[in-house]
Order: structure tokens, then sequence, then C-alpha cells
């Protein structure tokens, strides 16, 4: 029964159509002038919205222009803190409580607010036994906000859904849920068809999924930092097998005979053990062209693999000064290694400085 009463009130909708016919801004649908709001206080507890008639509601078009605040609840002031803390940016908007069976991001006179129901967020968090699921009402709210949804009716409802969808299904991956605990809300209560405002249940779960997938890709990525102040200075300087390794080291080892390379790739940072760097994380932009197709897996273009420096003791005492701004984060190297271990840790054999372009 608690699955069937959840279901009508989640009946996923905004409340504009779909129809771009005419574009307004929020201002516009709100009619400013004539929407009045007395916030709720500590010393006035209930506060009140009158004349609202436009907003993203989570289930269903804003049907009450007349709406009681009330304080939030310090539960869903913490998750949306937690929310916004993994999507980097500062609580830009007024939240506040209301009986409304529904979770509404709207805008009135330039200022942004998210009002929620706190019955649905319990209610729909005890049908999954999971807090994943007001998360991921909240969530979708903020991503009506973040993505300019309540500044303007000039996107299609359905594309506006998606996107909140998305960005929804990108920030709980990047809090701990799984795919399936980020799509679970939708899965169960979205509705079967479209409607006039909103996407099926289907579509919805694949936007979660990509936004999801897409922060699942990045797990393990970050920007390329920036050339250093002394990337100009360097281009050009190169450290051969001789420099790491003593002639009987590359001999013994056969340094020479497994070498792999030459790679292209920017570094990405430095790891540090004892105030002493001892591998670089460098992301590979070119293959070499010989053997390209038999390296490793781990060896691959947009791949981003470790090259230690610590065993062998890397360059001769004259060059471990200049070593250290060549592997500084930002530079882009031209490398050869060698593996070694039954990891098959890389070591270098070869580094040469390009220009960064």
């Amino acid at each position: 029964m608690k699955k069937y009463i959840l279901i009508i009130l989640i009946q996923l909708s905004c409340i504009n159509n779909k129809s771009n016919d005419n574009i307004k801004d929020s201002t516009d649908l709100n009619n400013e002038s004539k929407v009045i709001i007395n916030k709720p206080t500590i010393n006035n507890p209930l506060g009140k919205i009158k004349n609202l008639h436009f907003g993203c509601g989570f289930n269903k078009d804003i049907n009450r222009p007349d709406i009681n605040l009330n304080i939030p609840n310090q539960r869903e002031i913490n998750e949306i803190q937690n929310i916004l803390f993994y999507s980097g940016i500062p609580m830009n908007f007024e939240v506040y409580s209301a009986n409304i069976e529904n979770a509404v991001a709207t805008i009135i006179k330039n200022k942004r607010y998210i009002i929620y129901d706190p019955k649905l967020l319990k209610f729909a968090d005890r049908n999954s036994n999971s807090y994943w699921n007001s998360m991921s009402i909240l969530a979708h709210e903020i991503g009506h906000h973040l993505s300019g949804h309540t500044m303007k009716n000039d996107i299609d409802s359905h594309k506006r859904e998606l996107e909140a969808d998305k960005f929804s299904g990108f920030i709980l991956f990047k809090m701990g849920a799984s795919v399936e605990q980020a799509t679970y809300t939708i899965s169960v209560l979205g509705s079967e068809e479209d409607s006039n405002s909103h996407p099926s249940k289907y579509k919805r779960i694949e936007a979660i999924k990509n936004g999801w997938n897409e922060a699942n890709s990045q797990l393990n990525k970050s920007a390329i930092p920036p050339s250093n102040e002394f990337n100009n200075e360097i281009v050009g300087l190169e450290f051969t097998i001789e420099d790491f390794y003593s002639k009987e080291e590359i001999i013994e080892n056969n340094y020479e005979i497994d070498e792999l390379g030459p790679f292209t790739g920017y570094v990405i940072s430095n790891k540090l053990e004892n105030d002493i760097i001892i591998s670089m994380i460098i992301e590979i932009t070119e293959l070499p062209k010989i053997n390209g197709n038999q390296l490793p897996f781990m060896f691959r273009k947009n791949k981003r693999i470790e090259i230690y420096l610590l065993e062998p003791e890397y360059a001769s005492n004259a060059l471990r000064g200049y070593f250290e701004y060549v592997i500084k984060p930002g530079n882009k190297l031209m490398f050869k290694i060698h593996q070694e271990g039954n990891g098959n840790y890389p070591y270098p054999n070869y580094i040469k400085v390009l220009p960064r372009n």
C-alpha cells in the first residue's frame, strides 16, 4: 500500500508545460509584484508565501499558491550541506519546510528557495530503508537551481528534469551511492510514460545513470596543472638511462632490452615520502608508433600511470636539482620506461622536457 501511495505522490513534474511558445522568465511567471513572503523565524516559526505560481516541483505542479512555511529540520539542512560540499559551491538559497507533499525549487524577488515536505522525504527513506532517497530528491532540486532552471522558462520541461536528474546521479556518486541507490527513487516512484511536464522513469533513470557514470569516469582524474615557472628554461633537457642507473645495473637487469616507449604525457602530480619525491603521475597523451598495439593494458592513451623514482635512486647529485624541476606537475615529457617486480612497476629509462602546447 505504501508503494502505491508514494507513486501517486511522486508523479514528478515541473510547473511549466513542454511548450516553449511563450518564453518568460521567473519574475513574469511569479508576477513578483504580487508575491508576498513572510519568512519564519525562531520567535515567529510560522511563515507564509502568497501568490506563488512558478517553481520546479519534484512530484507535481505547485497547486498551492499560498504556502505556510516552517523552519527546516536540521536533518535536511545537513543533507543539503553535504550535497553542496561535494558540488563545491556555497549555499546561495534559503530552505524552508512546508506541508506540500512535494519539494520545489523556486525564485522570488531574485532570491532562490528550496521548499520541501519533510513527510515526503521521511516516507521515501522508509520505503527503502535508505537515506539516499531523500538525498536524491534534494539533489534534484538543487540541480534545478544550479542549471538555471528557476531563472527562465525557456527550456523544454523534459530537458529540465533530465538535467536535474543527471546532476542528482553525478552528486550521489561523489557522495558514495551505488548506481542502484542513485536510481532507486525514480525506478520505484517514477511514471511509466511521459507526462506533459516530465519524462518517463526510464528516461530519467538513464539520465541519473549518465550523471553517475560521468562522475565515475572522473574518479582518478584531475585537471592538468598549469605550466610551472621553470618550464621554458628546462625545455629540451634530457636524462638518459645512464643518469638513472649504473652500467652494471643496466646490463645485469636488462633495463635497455625491456625498455618501453617513447611515450608523451603531462605530469599530473608527485608523491612524496619523508619529503622525497618517490613517484610521479603522468597522463599519457601519445603512444609509441611502433609497439603501441603490443603494450600492456596499463599503457593506453589518456590513461594515468605512476612512474617510480625511489629505487634505483634517480639521477646523479649534479642533476638532482634540475630533475626535481623536470618532474613538477604541469610539465610535458617524452619518456621511456622499464618495468620491475611482480607488480610490473614502471621506472624511468629516459626523460626529455617538451614545450607545452
